[in-house]
């Protein structure tokens, strides 16, 4: 894996993102061909949230229009490429596997077609399983027990997070990558739900947001995908006896995320440890990714 650059904290102070003001609404639009896409900054209130950006820990507030997070951009209208567009999106970060890439290339990535490419965007894969394909092991085959294997199955990818040596760097390089871009970034992987949302997990976490609202936040998918679900199951023809299954593999729990908390304790003690010592991101690297995404009124310590 390559290196990349230390970001510097001088860095931060030249983005052009403008100061979030006190309960700055949530105004991203809803894509009705990208049903997971959504502002880190907060969900809105049709979908759980409470329609304004997140506040954080030292009275800051999440800044809205810096990162983005997504399903995978294909099958796109142009409707909907015509809103992401507007976005001032610079940097596309693919999450997923090489395998998945190449089933539904993303349409910047190179050899991707002559489809639409954003303004200004460039395109960055890291593949954050680390796998050719599927994550190890391979989702579990339907059965008797389907519906643990299932939650046992997807818990396994968010301990990964934590415990796979071979995930670990990669996680390292999304969060180094978006701490250097200095434009507006999305990062997607194949439903923008689990790889997805424990990388908005971690940058919740830096720009201190409760843990209630990270969760409200993550469990917002099954809000955000419920009708794309549906559609999944009615139109592959999936027998009603095992939309449950199904249901646990193409949606989140709270479960399936406290997994993966739980291995933070466990193997490091504490989420600040995981991400110095776990991921290697030095203290520099936290603060300017917290600089991007938090607006203070006044600084931490003051009154």
């Amino acid at each position: 894996m390559k290196s990349l650059l230390l970001c510097t904290t001088a860095v931060a102070l030249c983005f052009s993102f403008a100061p979030a003001s006190a309960q700055q609404a949530i105004s991203t639009a809803i894509l009705a061909s990208d049903a997971n896409f959504r502002d880190l900054a907060g969900i809105s209130q049709t979908y759980g949230g409470t329609g304004f950006a997140d506040s954080t820990a030292h009275d800051g507030m999440m800044r809205t229009g810096v990162f983005y997070r997504s399903e995978a951009l294909t099958g796109l209208h142009d409707a909907d490429k015509m809103t992401l567009s507007g976005l001032r999106i610079g940097l596309v970060i693919d999450l997923r596997t090489p395998g998945e890439m190449t089933g539904a290339p993303t349409p910047m990535a190179p050899n991707a077609g002559p489809d639409w490419v954003p303004a200004r965007a460039a395109y960055t894969p890291i593949n954050i399983f680390g796998t050719p394909d599927d994550p190890t092991p391979p989702s579990p085959a339907i059965g008797e027990a389907g519906r643990v294997a299932a939650i046992n199955y997807m818990k396994s990818l968010y301990t990964g997070f934590v415990a796979n040596s071979w995930e670990r760097p990669n996680i390292h390089d999304v969060l180094i990558t978006l701490a250097n871009e200095p434009s507006a970034t999305l990062f997607h992987c194949s439903a923008g739900k689990d790889r997805t949302g424990w990388t908005s997990v971690l940058l919740q976490s830096i720009a201190g947001v409760s843990p209630t609202t990270i969760l409200k936040d993550y469990l917002a998918t099954n809000h955000y995908m419920a009708a794309q679900v549906d559609l999944i199951l009615t139109t592959n023809s999936v027998p009603s006896k095992y939309w449950d299954f199904y249901r646990l593999l193409l949606g989140v729990r709270r479960d399936y995320l406290q997994a993966g908390l739980d291995e933070v304790i466990a193997l490091y003690g504490s989420m600040d440890a995981y991400l110095i010592n776990g991921l290697g991101l030095s203290r520099a690297d936290i603060y300017v990714l917290r600089a991007k995404m938090v607006y203070y009124s006044t600084l931490p310590g003051q009154s």
